[in-house]
């Protein structure tokens, strides 16, 4: 393609989001790559490489306690609120505030608990439908995994825990575990596990929260796939009701580019609140 090495092959044919991490072809050079890669390469379908299983989502609508809907409309509002202990978090920051209203809608906001009923969401799933069935919990905050893990230990459940305080040797013994069966489920934290892991001994992962990361999600997703498999893939999001989780499910449904990701959060947002 004319060019001396890969950072002046990018420049010159990719376009980037405005972070600089994401980069796709420019739409006047389609035509160019089509032409020339139809020479040398052809394409496969997921299907006929053997991955395309059968994929089943399901949402689980989770209705927020007034008390901490107070605490979600400040900081939606007002961009500020109080933890428990009394301490104030404030932010003029958009991506911030998305974040902390994230936070909230998972029962918690920087380390400290305002309520357990998402949690309890998800204990009654796993003791009731999906009881016997190995499942992934996927999570966007540290805290989310801990207390998850935490709170399935007393409920006696097999479970073990990854994040980035885990150390490798303990997330290896954890993943050995899970592949063979000794574990009920394992509760990850999504930017720790989302490549290169497999998990396909599973057929249900739960999202207990989504990530701000269009790309988290597919890789996530892909983790308990597998070529031979037969079983069909369930995915199931916990959502509490007219929350941010919303705005990211509809965003994530739609499978935007990263670069798009938070401006179509964004307008959700707006959109539910007219």
């Amino acid at each position: 393609f004319g060019c001396k090495n890969y950072w002046e092959f990018r420049g010159k044919y990719f376009q980037s989001d405005f972070q600089g991490f994401t980069w796709w072809l420019k739409p006047k050079f389609k035509p160019l790559f089509k032409t020339q890669l139809h020479k040398d390469a052809y394409i496969l379908t997921r299907k006929q490489v053997g991955v395309a299983n059968r994929r089943v989502y399901e949402r689980r609508i989770i209705e927020m306690p007034n008390s901490l809907r107070r605490k979600y409309i400040e900081m939606e509002n007002l961009f500020l609120t109080s933890l428990p202990s009394g301490k104030e978090v404030e932010t003029k920051n958009v991506l911030a505030q998305m974040n902390f209203l994230s936070q909230i809608a998972g029962g918690f906001l920087k380390g400290e608990e305002f309520s357990d009923f998402k949690v309890k969401e998800l204990i009654s799933l796993l003791e009731g439908e999906l009881k016997n069935e190995q499942t992934v919990i996927w999570t966007s905050y540290l805290w989310e995994v801990d207390q998850i893990y935490r709170k399935l230990l007393e409920k006696k459940f097999r479970v073990k825990k990854i994040h980035g305080d885990v150390p490798i040797e303990e997330r290896n013994q954890s993943k050995s575990l899970f592949q063979s069966g000794e574990l009920d489920c394992i509760v990850v934290q999504v930017d720790t596990w989302k490549q290169g892991i497999d998990l396909s001994n599973s057929s249900t992962a739960i999202y207990y929260s989504n990530s701000n990361s269009a790309d988290n999600r597919v890789q996530s997703e892909m983790r308990i796939e597998k070529n031979d498999k037969k079983e069909t893939l369930l995915y199931i999001d916990l959502i509490t009701e007219n929350t941010i989780d919303e705005d990211k499910y509809k965003s994530l449904a739609r499978r935007k580019k990263q670069s798009n990701y938070f401006l179509d959060i964004l307008e959700n947002m707006k959109t539910r609140r007219l």
